[in-house]
């Protein structure tokens, strides 16, 4: 298959050198194009502007372009703006494009008081981060070409080590209330994409929406307790919760039933792998 991905930064490498090593033929979009690994073909592309060339042909795209920043105009950029870009640029090639994976994100959901959020759950975002992504969303679906959404919960992995930094501060949260919290190891996050892709590949039917997150949403005050358990940090003050409310608690359950199996199902086995890829031999 010849693919392409769009905002190829640390999550892309990672899928594009994984989908390389089965043999298909991989195209890296970004600004920075010298820091792609040789497996991946270089395009230039300063998002939302128009590329400088026409996109080679291509059978699948991936859209994984970040926020470069907090402010509204960043995630019009990232979200709104790069999807409608992209979807110009692609021209003809919407009516021939097997599939258009968007790497979205479960803060478009609202909930926060600890309920159970799926796909069937509404996502009625409050802040505009949420809304410019739905925004995006929101343009693929209108787009006549096979799509589907990947809602990706809190990325972590080598090099997104937020937590990581507060356990080793010994910046524990308040013990009530409970925070649920909910993240998605950088590697599983692409071999999830990467098995969709392969269904749709093997011509089996995938949905235009799924939740992607590990098997285990816990509060935020037993996974900072564990890792400064790991540590060996005792708690020295505390910390603040991310936000007001409760959190939500995400399922995937969507995704187990494709066949998908995690690398890292929960915090434990993920961290565990940081904490030892840091340890000196």
């Amino acid at each position: 298959m010849r693919i392409m991905i769009v905002g190829c930064g640390d999550l892309g490498q990672y899928l594009g050198q994984r989908l390389a090593e089965q043999g298909h033929q991989v195209w890296g979009a970004r600004r920075q194009v010298a820091l792609l690994p040789e497996s991946i073909q270089p395009f230039y592309w300063d998002l939302p502007a128009p590329p400088p060339e026409s996109l080679p042909e291509i059978d699948y795209l991936v859209y994984a372009v970040a926020a470069d920043g907090r402010s509204p105009e960043a995630y019009q950029r990232a979200y709104r703006d790069g999807v409608a870009a992209v979807l110009a640029a692609l021209g003809d090639q919407l009516s021939t494009l097997k599939r258009f994976f968007l790497v979205s994100s479960t803060g478009v959901y609202h909930q926060q008081a600890g309920e159970l959020v799926s796909e069937a759950s509404p996502a009625l975002p409050r802040g505009f981060s949420g809304q410019l992504i739905l925004e995006g969303e929101a343009l693929l679906a209108q787009a006549e070409c096979a799509s589907t959404c990947v809602r990706l919960s809190g990325l972590y992995g080598p090099g997104r080590e937020r937590l990581l930094r507060q356990a080793r501060a010994g910046q524990h949260p308040p013990a009530e209330p409970l925070y649920w919290t909910n993240r998605i190891h950088r590697d599983d996050a692409a071999a999830a994409i990467q098995h969709l892709m392969d269904l749709d590949v093997q011509g089996q039917q995938i949905e235009d929406l799924y939740l992607v997150s590990d098997t285990s949403s816990v509060p935020m005050q037993q996974v900072i307790a564990w890792l400064g358990e790991q540590l060996g940090v005792p708690p020295q003050t505390l910390g603040a919760l991310p936000g007001e409310g409760q959190g939500k608690q995400i399922q995937s359950q969507l995704l187990a039933s494709t066949g998908f199996q995690w690398r890292y199902p929960s915090y434990r086995e993920g961290y565990a792998a940081l904490l030892s890829a840091a340890t000196p031999s």
